[in-house]
């Protein structure tokens, strides 16, 4: 990352008569604070390049295009061999860049490649301009290997309803538990999740293969076990699979009745 970061600088400077040798120096400077405070800068480390704050946005405005100097750190960052999914809501593919710091405020940081996230259309456009100290930063935070996004799925006339939450209490980092909660407010805004449930959830229940309330326990705890390793623990396929196995009013006769319908019907949605 170093070297991509130095690559980066020496691009930026090179190609803009307003950045001297001096905005270089202050620039890898800047980076430098941005990584060793995981994600964040000052208003101090901003200081040295307030004068050239605009400059550098209007670099990031025009030089990231298409056959322009600095359009490699835009193909690199949204390689699709590298993130398929929006690492905001693990729904969408990545399509757009997000300053985590914004750039209307943070100009400084607007080439900044740790300071730019691949976020698909819809996180991007929700997370806009909003002050980042209400974000989880994909590069920077960690999570406790703990269950966080709870599903907790009901079964009522043989349709299923499920309602998400965040479960603050298992994460030992208030500030990271309280920005976790605001964050996934915003993007589960419209039911995002819930659309997308359906759909998974159709998949998969019309996807079974067994006769007996045993086999169906362990095809669920198969799914499970698979989405752990391809997702993560608090992937929204992860957590809506666990609520499944959960959940013992799901049984054979659920199944069945929904199979004949050829509809996976929905109620409640994302809890607050």
């Amino acid at each position: 990352m170093a070297l991509a970061i130095g690559k980066d600088i020496d691009e930026l400077v090179a190609h803009c008569n307003d950045l001297q040798i001096a905005d270089k120096n202050a620039l890898k400077t800047l980076y430098k604070n941005y990584d060793t405070n995981n994600g964040s800068v000052t208003t101090d480390d901003l200081l040295p390049l307030d004068a050239k704050k605009n400059i550098i946005l209007r670099q990031y405005e025009s030089k990231f295009q298409k056959k322009q100097c600095l359009r490699y750190i835009r193909d690199e960052l949204l390689d699709k061999a590298k993130i398929t999914k929006c690492p905001c809501c693990g729904i969408n593919e990545p399509s757009q860049l997000d300053h985590f710091m914004d750039k209307s405020t943070y100009g400084q940081l607007a080439c900044c490649r740790l300071n730019l996230v691949p976020l698909c259309g819809c996180c991007n456009l929700k997370k806009h301009d909003q002050t980042y100290i209400n974000y989880v930063h994909a590069y920077y935070d960690r999570y406790p290997d703990v269950d966080f996004l709870i599903t907790k799925v009901t079964v009522k006339n043989n349709h299923i309803g499920f309602v998400m939450t965040i479960d603050k209490s298992v994460i030992t980092d208030t500030n990271l538990a309280r920005r976790t909660e605001h964050q996934f407010s915003v993007i589960s805004d419209g039911n995002r999740f819930q659309k997308a449930g359906i759909n998974y959830l159709c998949d998969f229940i019309h996807g079974l293969r067994c006769r007996t309330n045993r086999s169906l326990r362990t095809m669920i705890k198969r799914e499970l076990d698979y989405d752990m390793k391809a997702y993560g623990r608090n992937h929204w396929k992860t957590s809506i699979i666990r609520g499944l196995l959960n959940c013992l009013a799901f049984d054979m006769n659920v199944v069945n009745e929904m199979k004949k319908s050829k509809v996976v019907r929905m109620e409640n949605g994302i809890g607050a």
